[in-house]
Formats: structure tokens, sequence, C-alpha cells
């Protein structure tokens, strides 16, 4: 995990505890016609795209989830953090 993926993470719990809602990003990259843009589709607008349209440059969607944590979960900023060992 790199420094940059580390201090983005790092802000998104300081904002949990601040009481802002964290963004998370997610990626997909694949070869084409794989349905990607299908999969984004779905899952953000819930319909389904049958026919295939080929996207030129990007596509995204938006979508807001609410999450609910465990009642044994401390608040505190060390929770949040991820460790990556190689």
């Amino acid at each position: 995990m790199s420094a940059k993926t580390n201090r983005s993470f790092s802000t998104s719990s300081s904002s949990l505890i601040n009481g802002t809602e964290p963004r998370i990003k997610i990626i997909s990259i694949g070869s084409s016609g794989v349905g990607k843009s299908c999969v984004i589709k779905r899952y953000c607008e819930g319909r389904f795209v049958s026919k295939y349209i080929p996207t030129i440059g990007i596509d995204y969607g938006v979508k807001r989830v609410s999450l609910r944590a465990p009642a044994h979960m401390s608040p505190a900023p060390p929770n949040f953090f991820v460790r990556v060992n190689f």
C-alpha cells in the first residue's frame, strides 16, 4: 500500500470521528467488453444494461451506503488503520 493510500485512509478515519461522511473510491480495471461499466450501473443504479455500448474514457457511478459499526468497536483512530505486510 502506498503512502498516498495510507494518508487517504487516515483522513477518512479522522472524518469518521469528526462526524463527516468518508468517501471510498473503487476502481474497476480490465479488458474491453468484460462488463466493468455494467457492474457499475447495476450496483449504483440498480439496472442491468443488456446491450453492449463501448465506454470511451471513463464511466463512474455514485452510491450512498450507510454502515453500522458493531457495538464492540471503539471509534478511536488506531482501529481504522490498515497494515499491509509484504
